[in-house]
């Protein structure tokens, strides 16, 4: 496992707990088989329903309408059209059907201030809402942001932007708005998510978390991510131009000049945080906890400090005896992934190994199935 401090182990791709593809790395519990592209989950509205007019065929307004022309200050009970006092039958009614709501006149006679019930407690925007939309359907998911209020367009506080999550931590080089939930909770995990389905459900909390998703093939550069923040691998799928594999974007600052004012970037994990924290050891190191490093090691072994790198990247190079590795594997058991590992994937430095008495002492495996061809010691 690689433990990482303890406040940002849970959104954050790690060795020990990344969704497995193939044999070494299949999709996460809940993904269905591919249909192809990452669905549109659309958007949600309100729906209003307001007493119907029987006796003309004028419709009732929209809400919106109703909210301007009915909860207003006038007291006349018709949008203000009927400037006669209470009781003045000098004054004549508006014609029925021809009325600003477009409601029957006998219906709007009966609740004018003359019938004793106020205009306000008939038509009211509580009558048609019963509170804010809470879909994550309607979150901007992966919308550039500096304030939560950016991503929550209905007030139901199920929108955030990313740099709010561990605050005062921000994390992501260029934060975006995330949903702290997903349209269809833990089973829709592996799938699209959020507005316009622009961001990937990954675990996380009762009902998953709807971060913005990146995608990638076995070359070229993963796309999605918003600055530096960089595509985390998550799942795969087999599409009819070729196998793509999908991730979330998160972290991947690599200097301080990467971060948001006010912020540093703790290199060894690529996160952009108010306080660095001052490892005792440095990569390469045996360690034991992860109080020591980013330590990879199985429980009761010794393990090594790693660090975060990524994948073509002159920046985060491991050095000699050690690779980038992103967890993209080559196959599963149906046949063959990816080919290579694109540029961009979020990843740790891993040691390089031949066979499996190479990292027993770590109490690792020598995996094979790596997309990039070169084995690397793994921690089941």
């Amino acid at each position: 496992m690689i433990m990482r401090r303890a406040q940002l182990l849970a959104p954050l791709v790690l060795f020990a707990l990344i969704p497995a593809c193939g044999s070494d790395k299949a999709p996460p519990a809940g993904t269905p088989d591919d249909t192809g592209t990452l669905a549109d989950t659309g958007t949600l509205a309100d729906s209003a329903v307001a007493p119907s007019d029987s006796s003309t065929s004028d419709s009732l307004a929209s809400d919106s309408t109703l909210d301007s022309s009915v909860g207003d200050s006038s007291g006349t009970g018709e949008g203000g059209t009927d400037s006669s006092s209470a009781g003045d039958s000098s004054t004549p009614d508006v014609p029925a059907g021809s009325d600003a709501l477009f409601i029957a006149d006998t219906y709007v006679d009966a609740i004018k201030p003359e019938g004793g019930i106020p205009d306000g407690s008939v038509f009211t925007d509580a009558s048609f809402d019963s509170g804010p939309d809470a879909s994550p359907a309607l979150v901007p998911v992966g919308k550039a942001c500096t304030a939560s209020s950016e991503c929550d367009p209905t007030g139901a506080a199920i929108g955030i932007c990313s740099n709010q999550e561990f605050a005062p931590d921000t994390t992501d080089p260029s934060p975006a708005c995330m949903a702290k939930a997903c349209e269809g909770g833990i089973a829709s995990i592996g799938n699209a998510c959020g507005a316009g389905g622009a961001g990937l459900c990954v675990a996380g909390g009762a009902a998953g978390t709807c971060r913005p998703a990146c995608s990638f093939g076995s070359t070229g550069a993963a796309t999605g991510c918003l600055g530096k923040t960089v595509c985390n691998s998550e799942v795969f799928r087999r599409e009819s131009s070729g196998v793509r594999g999908l991730g979330v974007c998160r972290g991947g600052c690599t200097a301080d000049a990467d971060c948001p004012s006010g912020q540093q970037c703790q290199v060894e994990e690529g996160l952009c945080v108010a306080t660095k924290t001052v490892y005792a050891k440095a990569f390469g190191a045996a360690c034991t906890s992860s109080t020591q490093c980013p330590c990879a090691y199985a429980p009761g072994k010794t393990g090594y400090c790693t660090k975060f790198c990524i994948t073509g990247s002159s920046a985060t190079a491991c050095g000699s005896g050690y690779a980038c590795d992103p967890h993209v594997p080559a196959t599963d058991s149906t046949g063959a992934l990816f080919s290579g590992v694109a540029n961009g994937l979020a990843g740790y430095c891993q040691k390089i190994c031949s066979t499996d008495a190479d990292c027993t002492s770590y109490g690792g495996h020598c995996e094979s199935n790596v997309a990039g061809g070169t084995k690397v010691c793994r921690f089941p």
